[in-house]
């Protein structure tokens, strides 16, 4: 997601420290429940997942109140609020600056939020409109994620769902009683993807409003994207936090990376840009329970080689061992060795300056 647009919010919930934030993009009241609010004012678009923008401390209160237009409402309750007025109290005292930073990052699980306008005919799905210029179209063609790819369940709902959502909000003009209660932990599942939006199936009784709910054209909200049980697969891979690709269960997995050397001597004189980089299959029986994950980490067995003497920092040192790698991407050897009371490492390519195969340093 973009900067927020037109009827849209996005919230940050459930820290250890009782703390939430409302972003909305128009100039409403904050809702009651917060000990403490700051008042900031943002100095670029406000709401871009995984962007950090700069924010400037207007003001703090205790009770509810305005929303700037040009900002947001930093809202918490419990110790965090203690942490919030002392950060005013201190901006105020001159003890810190008036501006911050404010990065907004999503759980692992979720790939995306999205938010817009809400709209329903009849007993048809729910639309999810996006503001303007905004595209769903590289969520659908990315080979990564591939939304909207068709449902692969064999159970019917709710024992398995495709891919769904999860709501985070509704906008403040969402007055309808279909819409009080919000089914933040409902899989809803996605019936259409378009390139400006999103058609929702109804779930009986959660999440089934009346079409007279959105006749003001002005009811929005915000909703977390989850991969379900598709023919994509319901499988997700994350390299820390970018998406490597979905698999379904039983089938292999393979990514691929470039490489920057072939030291055996089986590979190719000349390789290819990009080769096997992870290859795996999840197989045996599916998890029982949703959310499961399995986190793999790796090593390549190697270790630093480090030479140490006590000559003082700067000072020419002694030199380690003269360490030779050889790769039949290269036709020259690389040659490296550490000069230690400098903290410095030297490389050098013997074959371009005439002595292939043999070197001395001199320092």
């Amino acid at each position: 997601m973009s900067a927020l647009g037109p009827g849209q919010v996005l919230k940050v919930l459930a820290t250890d420290r009782g703390a939430l934030a409302d972003l909305p993009a128009w100039a409403g009241d904050t809702p009651d429940g917060a000990d403490t609010e700051l008042i900031v004012r943002a100095t670029g678009a406000v709401g871009a997942i995984g962007a950090t923008t700069p924010l400037e401390i207007v003001g703090v209160r205790s009770d509810p109140g305005p929303i700037p237009a040009d900002g947001a409402v930093l809202a918490a309750s419990g110790s965090a609020s203690a942490t919030l007025h002392e950060l005013a109290d201190m901006a105020d005292a001159g003890s810190i600056s008036h501006t911050l930073s404010l990065r907004i990052s999503t759980a692992v699980d979720v790939v995306e939020s999205v938010g817009g306008n809400l709209s329903r005919t009849g007993s048809g799905p729910i639309r999810l409109t996006l503001p303007p210029g905004k595209d769903l179209t590289p969520w659908i063609a990315s080979p990564e994620l591939q939304l909207g790819a068709p449902s692969a369940c064999t159970v019917p709902y709710p024992g398995c769902v495709g891919d769904f959502v999860r709501v985070l909000s509704y906008s403040a003009t969402a007055t309808c009683a279909d819409l009080a209660a919000l089914p933040f932990n409902v899989d809803i599942p996605i019936a259409a993807v378009h390139p400006d939006g999103l058609e929702l199936q109804p779930v009986t009784r959660v999440f089934d409003p009346d079409p007279a709910c959105f006749a003001s054209g002005t009811v929005g909200g915000t909703f977390e994207v989850h991969v379900g049980t598709t023919t994509a697969g319901a499988w997700l891979v994350l390299e820390d936090v970018d998406v490597l690709g979905r698999v379904p269960h039983n089938v292999q997995f393979v990514t691929t990376g470039p490489r920057f050397a072939y030291p055996l001597d089986t590979y190719s004189t000349a390789p290819p840009a990009d080769d096997l980089a992870f290859s795996f299959t999840l197989g045996g029986p599916e998890p029982s329970f949703a959310g499961t994950l399995f986190d793999l980490q790796t090593s390549d067995g190697q270790s630093i080689s480090l030479v140490r003497d006590n000559t003082t920092a700067g000072g020419p040192g002694f030199a380690g061992p003269i360490l030779v790698y050889d790769t039949l991407r290269s036709p020259d050897q690389v040659v490296f060795v550490a000069i230690t009371g400098s903290n410095s490492i030297l490389q050098a390519i013997p074959g371009q300056f005439g002595l292939a195969n043999s070197v001395r340093f001199f320092y």
